[in-house]
């Protein structure tokens, strides 16, 4: 039930951005400050909320360090096709 309620709060805040957009509130300067406040305070922030209660003992280290290369060889593949591509 968490996550639908989650997910409500998303497609009104979609919903009234669509709206604000519309009626000519949100223009590219505003936009651009939403942008930056989203990405250097609520995707912090939500790394944060999602990896706050987890038990870090559970895991061990092998398992860990293999996420991370994976995630790490992943990035790195990612961005050498779209340098090559565009």
């Amino acid at each position: 039930m968490e996550v639908a309620g989650r997910l409500v709060v998303l497609l009104a805040l979609l919903f009234a951005g669509t709206g604000l957009r519309i009626g000519g509130v949100l223009d590219a300067g505003r936009t651009a400050g939403l942008k930056a406040l989203a990405y250097y305070v609520a995707l912090p922030a939500l790394v944060f909320v999602s990896t706050y209660d987890q038990s870090i003992g559970g895991d061990t280290p092998f398992a860990s360090m293999n996420v991370f290369v994976t995630t790490l060889v992943s990035i790195a593949t990612l961005s050498m096709l779209v340098v090559l591509v565009g």
